[in-house]
């Protein structure tokens, strides 16, 4: 969900999951990416995989066509690697549609650079996709010439999903608690007026040391909220992460997630917690792809919520060259 479904002829966008399907992709950057130079295949690191988004497009019959992948390196940054095509299915915008899906993927992390270690054959290629810099990179294998790039996205704008993103303050409460209760609703679930749901009284004071933003349409139309409540110098809590129906489906959960996670990055959240229900099975994928772990005997200040989860904002690996 979310990702642009329409990757080139007769295939289809995927996230590689199981070990055939990643053996597959590792095939193709191998063919296309080392096999010509004499190469091995890249062995895979653990450590590296388990901060690594994987993306894919495969035709009916499961060959995979195309390929890239990214890596979290540090706090807010992020390196696109091994973007790859298979000859007879270039031209087609396959790789512009896998590099604009691990853009999305990176703005769900909370990621505002993006480099790229490219080689010089692609840099027309990326340049057209707003990357810039063009230092000099490694001499791969002795003789292919590479350049680094980089690309800056505002992790806090919502211009491409239609919307605006502006905070909330004390005369919203009404119109926020519209939206909430509508959305609980929908899933059958109640307000807590006399519990959680005390802060749609006075947001402004409530959320006076984090954030609470709303999403509006170009008619004003409240489409979605999400907030940060810190709780101490380095400890807050993702809260009122709501969204209309309409709008789902299009990424806009994932980059409210990475407009809260750059939120805390940028003033000293080291630990992010939330609560959830078992029931939201979307939510809780989208947090489990983010990283976040069930807290030890975590309790639920929320009657509705039977879950309480954390994710620590640190770096999750090491720059890498190719």
């Amino acid at each position: 969900p979310g990702f642009a479904m329409n990757p080139g002829p007769r295939s289809k966008l995927f996230r590689p999951r199981t070990p055939a399907q990643l053996d597959a992709c590792r095939k193709l950057v191998w063919q296309e990416l080392r096999q010509p130079w004499g190469q091995p295949p890249d062995a895979v690191d653990d450590a590296e995989e388990r901060c690594t988004d994987h993306l894919a497009a495969r035709l009916e019959d499961g060959r995979i066509v195309a390929y890239g992948r990214l890596l979290q390196i540090g706090p807010g940054l992020g390196q696109i690697r091994s973007m790859v095509v298979a000859p007879g299915f270039r031209g087609h915008g396959l790789g512009r549609t896998i590099l604009q899906n691990l853009e999305s993927l990176a703005r769900g992390r909370g990621i505002g650079e993006i480099r790229i270690h490219a080689r010089e054959s692609a840099f027309s290629f990326y340049a057209g996709q707003d990357y810039i810099g063009g230092a000099s990179g490694t001499l791969l294998f002795g003789e292919i010439p590479h350049r680094w790039l980089h690309k800056f996205q505002d992790c806090h704008v919502f211009r491409a999903y239609g919307l605006q993103c502006q905070p909330a303050n004390r005369d919203d409460g009404a119109e926020v608690a519209d939206l909430v209760f509508e959305v609980l609703a929908a899933y059958g679930m109640q307000p807590e007026t006399d519990g959680i749901d005390r802060d749609l009284l006075d947001l402004e004071s409530f959320y006076r040391e984090g954030f609470f933003d709303l999403l509006r349409d170009d008619q004003g139309r409240l489409q979605g909220t999400v907030a940060v409540l810190r709780l101490s110098a380095g400890r807050g809590e993702l809260r009122r992460m709501y969204l209309r129906h309409e709008v789902r489906g299009k990424g806009l959960g994932r980059a409210c997630l990475g407009h809260a996670l750059a939120w805390s990055r940028e003033t000293g959240v080291h630990t992010l917690e939330l609560e959830t229900a078992t029931r939201l099975h979307e939510a809780r994928a989208l947090y489990q792809w983010a990283g976040f772990e069930a807290m030890p005997a975590g309790h639920c200040e929320a009657r509705r919520c039977d879950l309480r989860l954390q994710l620590h904002l640190t770096p999750r690996a090491t720059p890498v060259h190719d």
